[in-house]
């Protein structure tokens, strides 16, 4: 688990050091406390989009007669009083105005994905001539093959609502909210929570939208018919273009030319435009490979959880509630990269990858059919200093393709055309001249270059410290090293860095939101991350001392809490309530007690009659004569849990106790419910929210 928090450390140092190699410090901190001119409004009226990296409102409250805008809300900061006024009305007079004085650019756009349709759309509305290539819309669209929805942030969304208010509402009306729900990191093993994050505080506190999935093809339709069909030209694949000293030309594979003032690739990581503008550069395996499903089932915690991520050495798991009765989810393992992948097999696969993890993990993988699970390697490209030459630029993937551990590619692209746009407004009111449309090219990298930087940054880091996560201590320096990792000690920094998240994260998700916060994130990377990671380098070896001196000293292995022989009596004696899972009776042959357990039966059937030795234990490993001993592998069926609850009447027994109480112990085992009644005598070992194994083997009747 050191490797957890050092790695943090060590990509943030790696991300931090690239930001001062790519970026003079003289550009980065004018990035943090200037904001771009609304070009639609008169000098001294401020836009403070989402978009841009670390804005925050309370740095201009000590501006006089400036008119500030954030979102909808527009407001003139009063001399006498320090008060507010709306100023609503007046600013739409000055966007009237300006649109008038607009000179017509030609805007060419190679690519029809969300970036492509979301920038030909702003340019739409504010009446540029526009054309939208794309080579084959019904790839993008995912036809005939399923692609997962995209999550659209609230500052994605904020910036749709600024470009077309009435698509932001089809979008928001189709989407699924998730941001309004528990989301965040728990253990792949027990399904527990590591930390949570809040998507709803920062964006409630801006008045923002609330963070939301939607289905990719829906929102690709809702686009499609804002854009219109007379702007997107199907089946033309952009493969060279020609710039001239007043304009440039596209040439399609079909042979047909077009000429346009910008080019601007959006075709995704496999960039044409991109390849044509810095030559063919080859992306970087991100060292994981991505199988993802669509399910109809939906599980209980559906009303409570918006998307959780399960943590596990070299893989993790995601799921999200999509709407609509369905969960998409998505599974991460490290392996080397494929040329082909198998139609058949991934499900089975899936299943030898997390069969032993919990209940949420297992009954989505088993619920999800053959033919909706894709296999997909994760490729990334690394940043470059600028996205174009001339007057021709990328957006999105096209000029930052990042891993999707945070789900943030197309948002990225969606305030990449916002940004490009409100460049683009500056050229089209001074007349169109060559000059000002390669520099408002420029600037629109420039501007938004930093905040890309650490998305791409963090995305990268994420991948590696997510399949780090180690709940327990390991090491291998002796041979004794077996034996202290057989003891599964908790390690000590699981809780070191849950406490390091809860105090960043919150930070970075306001910034990453709405611009919140963002001053105090960048003083504590700057000033505390350096140092910090010599100090954790120190600290880790240190510890690492103590606690391996104090487990072979101890070296105190666990106990069986309760094992027993039972017998089937009976299968769902309340009816079926859930395929694949049954709810078997059985009764114990040594201890006479009375058995209630919920059983993945597709994973492992069970049948009337059928005997099986069931086990419970706070550990894999036990302490005997010749050792420490795993017994994980002696049985067919395991499930990790929490035991919640102990009914008895009277007064708990006490050990060597004679009395005839008879107790009720109550376990969960990720929402499989376990009830073991029967003497108390034989439950003596068992405590209130304790870690428990459940094992099971068949025997022979």
């Amino acid at each position: 688990m050191y490797k957890f928090l050092y790695l943090m450390c060590q990509i943030s140092i790696h991300f931090l050091s690239s930001l001062t190699f790519h970026f003079p410090l003289r550009s980065l901190f004018s990035c943090l406390i200037s904001t771009p001119m609304d070009p639609n409004a008169k000098s001294g009226v401020y836009f403070l989009a989402p978009e841009d990296s670390f804005n925050d409102l309370a740095f201009y409250l000590y501006k006089k007669n400036k008119i500030i805008t954030r979102k909808r809300c527009l407001v003139r900061l009063l001399e006498e009083g320090g008060g507010i006024e709306k100023v609503v009305p007046k600013l739409e007079q000055e966007k009237k105005s300006g649109e008038r004085k607009r000179q017509q650019l030609r805007v060419l756009i190679a690519g029809g994905g969300i970036g492509g349709l979301v920038l030909a759309l702003a340019a739409k509305q504010r009446g540029y001539e526009v054309k939208v290539f794309e080579k084959d819309l019904r790839v993008v669209r995912g036809e005939g093959r399923h692609r997962g929805p995209i999550q659209l942030l609230s500052s994605a969304l904020s910036v749709l609502e600024a470009i077309d208010e009435n698509v932001a509402k089809q979008i928001m009306e189709a989407g699924c909210v998730t941001g309004n729900r528990t989301n965040g990191l728990a253990d792949g093993l027990s399904g527990e929570w590591f930390t949570k994050f809040d998507l709803f505080t920062p964006a409630s506190r801006k008045g923002l939208p609330i963070t939301l999935v939607i289905c990719r093809m829906t929102l690709q339709d809702i686009l499609v018919n804002a854009v219109g069909s007379n702007i997107l030209r199907n089946n033309s694949k952009v493969v060279n273009f020609i710039q001239e000293p007043r304009k440039v030309r596209v040439v399609l594979e079909n042979g047909q030319h077009y000429d346009g003032d910008i080019l601007v690739g959006a075709d995704g990581i496999w960039s044409e435009v991109r390849s044509k503008l810095f030559g063919r550069q080859k992306a970087n395996y991100s060292g994981f490979t991505c199988y993802s499903g669509l399910t109809n089932y939906v599980p209980p915690s559906i009303d409570t959880i918006g998307y959780k991520v399960f943590l596990g050495l070299n893989q993790y798991f995601v799921a999200s509630d999509v709407g609509h009765g369905k969960m998409q989810w998505y599974a991460f393992h490290g392996e080397p990269p494929s040329s082909s992948h198998n139609l058949e097999g991934k499900k089975k696969r899936l299943k030898e990858l997390f069969g032993k993890w919990c209940n949420e993990v297992t009954t989505l993988i088993s619920e999800t059919p053959e033919h909706m699970i894709l296999q997909r390697d994760i490729y990334d490209r690394d940043l470059i200093n600028t996205w174009g030459i001339g007057r021709v630029t990328l957006l999105g993937d096209a000029a930052h393709p990042m891993q999707p551990n945070l789900g943030q590619g197309g948002c990225m692209a969606i305030e990449d055309c916002y940004r490009l746009i409100l460049e683009l407004d500056k050229v089209a009111k001074h007349g169109n001249r060559e000059s000002d449309v390669i520099s408002a090219l420029r600037s629109y990298e420039n501007k938004r270059m930093p905040r890309v930087m650490i998305f791409h940054s963090v995305s990268r880091m994420a991948s590696q410290v997510l399949v780090n996560y180690r709940p327990y201590i390991e090491v291998n320096l002796w041979p004794l090293s077996q034996d202290l990792n057989n003891m599964q000690i908790k390690h000590p920094c699981i809780h070191l860095a849950s406490a390091l998240l809860e105090f960043t994260f919150p930070q970075f998700v306001d910034w990453m939101i709405a611009g919140h916060g963002a001053h105090t994130l960048c003083l504590f990377l700057y000033l505390l991350l350096f140092p910090l990671l010599l100090l954790l380098r120190s600290f880790f070896f240190f510890l690492y001392g103590i606690l391996l001196v104090a487990a072979l000293k101890e070296r105190k292995m666990s106990e069986l809490l309760f094992d027993d022989l039972f017998k089937v009596l009976n299968l769902d004696p309340d009816g079926k309530k859930y395929d694949k899972v049954s709810r078997i009776v059985a009764r114990s042959e040594k201890c006479d007690m009375h058995l209630l357990l919920d059983v993945n039966t597709e994973i492992y059937p069970l049948n009337k009659d059928e005997k099986f030795l069931m086990v419970l234990s706070p550990s894999l490993v036990l302490n005997t004569k010749d050792g420490p001993v795993s017994i994980q592998d002696k049985f067919e069926y395991i499930m990790h849990g929490r035991l919640y609850n102990i009914e008895h009447d009277g007064e708990p027994p006490k050990e060597g106790s004679k009395t005839e109480l008879e107790v009720e112990v109550y376990a969960s085992f990720g929402g499989l419910q376990m009830k073991l009644k029967g003497h108390a005598s034989h439950c003596l070992k068992f405590a209130v929210d304790q870690k428990l194994f459940l094992l099971i083997r068949k025997v022979e009747a």
